[in-house]
């Protein structure tokens, strides 16, 4: 097997004093504790994973449903209940996956940190009364397939929904500016550009790219993840690092 490349400490020339002063030195990852770095590791192979099973189920889902509905197939009741289970599953997964991923450490300075983590708890918030409301008899939907908000169970809970759906896409931009400011303490300059680059290349193509590509959101998510994977692999090396160290009995405060 091929291990893992090494990300070494290498200062970038002409670091702007700005930058300096409101991030943490360049290169902070490796000397980072091991126990943050299995966490922001594993939160970032959760994230990654509940990608994949959502695009999976997303892409079965519209591509069975109409074609049952049009020849005139009704899905069994056994087979929406499961689709709910597993995306409280994977909501509740995600939620914990951005948590450790945004773990604090002693260079945990960054403001868009704190503001991940506070939609992140915002999200179970709301996670947690709408599978409430759920339970009670709310989320109805009519005959025809639209929402029902003909009871106040039924407007509460899609209330909670639409509000829930509005905070998960705004979250998009705090998890970017994360990513970069985390990108600082590999260094890797390429990386903390490529999520700067999602900032606004994202939603383009979650929206033009979706008017004239078709596929737009589709690709948008998959350079969403393999950023997501860049950190993945680096967190290994630097975790391989680290093991290296400890085997060989230096210190590694």
């Amino acid at each position: 097997m091929h291990e893992p490349p090494e990300y070494e400490f290498s200062p970038p020339p002409d670091l702007p004093e700005d930058i300096e002063a409101q991030a943490a030195p360049y290169g902070w990852l490796h000397e980072s504790p091991a126990d943050y770095l299995s966490l922001v590791h594993r939160g970032t192979v959760v994230v990654q994973g509940v990608i994949i099973v959502q695009l999976l189920m997303g892409l079965c889902y519209g591509a069975l449903v109409p074609g049952l509905t049009s020849a005139g197939i009704t899905l069994p009741a056994w087979v929406d209940m499961a689709t709910t289970a597993v995306g409280f599953v994977l909501s509740c997964l995600l939620i914990c996956g951005w948590w450790m991923l945004t773990s604090p450490s002693t260079e945990s300075m960054s403001r868009s940190r704190r503001w991940v983590r506070a939609l992140v708890v915002f999200s179970a918030v709301a996670l947690g009364v709408r599978t409430t409301l759920l339970f009670m008899g709310g989320g109805s939907i009519g005959p025809n397939g639209i929402p029902n908000f003909s009871r106040p169970l039924d407007i509460a809970f899609w209330s909670v929904m639409a509000l829930e759906s509005l905070v998960s896409l705004a979250a998009y931009f705090p998890q970017l500016l994360y990513l970069a400011w985390l990108a600082r303490g590999v260094p890797d300059e390429p990386m903390r550009r490529r999520a700067m680059l999602l900032l606004w290349l994202g939603p383009l193509l979650m929206t033009v790219g979706l008017v004239l590509l078709g596929l737009g959101p589709l690709i948008a998510l998959v350079l969403y993840w393999n950023l997501l994977d860049k950190f993945r692999k680096v967190f290994k090396s630097i975790r391989a690092g680290h093991g290296r160290l400890d085997a060989s009995g230096m210190d590694l405060a």
